[in-house]
């Protein structure tokens, strides 16, 4: 099954495919994983069981208020070296050289500020984009049309369910 022009979606990109019946078989955990391993850097993959872990601590999650934004944001800028090391011993790899820490989930979307829900890259912002490689909050990216989309469109305290 292929899809076809979406010409009834309200949206800048009629040409996106929409599974109706679901059949992709690919929840929304699956996806955004796939998104970040394109532009990890060499040597940070996220692994099988890190991917476990995150899908276990995070089946389900509620967008943040621009304040509990920032307080999250914060905490994570006071604790990121933190973070790096719990991934290092818990993924049993050094932090690659030159990486900064992403959120796999986005803070703003719900993300946990916990190594198994971080990743290195050296891709540059505010997308993490490498050279020809769309980060996952590019445009396009199964993060800004799921759970970054705009305020207005997926307002503060909106749930969703990442198993699907």
């Amino acid at each position: 099954m292929l899809g076809g022009i979406n010409l009834y979606e309200y949206a800048s990109n009629p040409i996106t495919w929409i599974d109706y019946l679901g059949l992709a078989c690919s929840s929304l955990h699956d996806q955004v994983i796939r998104d970040a391993n394109k532009v990890v850097s060499p040597g940070g993959s996220i692994t099988s069981k890190q991917a476990q872990i995150l899908k276990g601590n995070l089946p389900v999650i509620q967008r943040r208020t621009v304040f509990q934004n920032q307080m999250a944001r914060k905490e994570f800028v006071g604790s990121q070296n933190y973070f790096m090391k719990q991934w290092e011993a818990n993924t049993g790899r050094a932090w690659p050289s030159g990486a900064t820490p992403h959120h796999i989930i986005p803070l703003e979307s719900g993300g946990a500020n916990k190594w198994w829900n971080l990743m290195p890259t050296n891709g540059k912002l505010p997308n993490h984009s490498l050279p020809g490689i769309p980060g996952p909050h590019a445009a396009g990216g199964v993060l800004r049309s799921t759970i970054q989309q705009s305020r207005k469109a997926l307002p503060p305290g909106t749930i969703t369910d990442m198993r699907l």
